[in-house]
């Protein structure tokens, strides 16, 4: 079920990035985007990618078929969906014994200057804070709790 809903509902599987120690992660996350980290373990070794959730190709929540004989309708997330997935995603580009996610948003600071400069219009003040945001220090940082503290 899983699978058919990536393959069916979107024009491409979702795109892992790899993470490098010389990868900044904090110029990649978008704000309030929902993500799944990957840790891939090779022997001792851990490899780490990172996996956004695409809802803006696709429905946060996925409404499973029904089957015959049941009326309660069961709902699944798509991150879970992906998480299934990981395996369809990631064979044939990486070597691992065994392939982990983790759920994790991060919030960037929404604080909004708008000044009152007569050269700018608002509407011109507000576009460069929203811009602003973008690029804002993280205030929040939401992760699954069983995550590693190396991811």
């Amino acid at each position: 079920m899983g699978k058919k809903v990536l393959q069916t509902r979107s024009t491409s599987s979702p795109d892992p990035f790899l993470l490098g120690e010389d990868i900044n992660v904090l110029q990649f996350l978008k704000d309030e985007y929902a993500y799944i980290v990957v840790d891939m373990q090779k022997a001792q070794s851990s490899q780490y990618a990172i996996i956004e959730i695409p809802t803006d190709h696709l429905p946060r929540f996925v409404m499973v078929p029904e089957q015959k004989g049941k009326r309660r309708k069961t709902i699944i997330l798509l991150d879970n969906i992906i998480r299934y997935c990981l395996d369809d995603i990631f064979r044939g580009f990486f070597d691992y014994d065994e392939l982990n996610g983790y759920a994790m948003k991060m919030t960037r600071d929404a604080e909004y200057d708008l000044s009152l400069e007569v050269e700018h219009s608002l509407l011109e003040q507000m576009s460069e804070s929203v811009n602003q945001r973008l690029t804002a220090m993280p205030v929040r940082f939401v992760y699954e709790r069983d995550m590693p503290e190396t991811c």
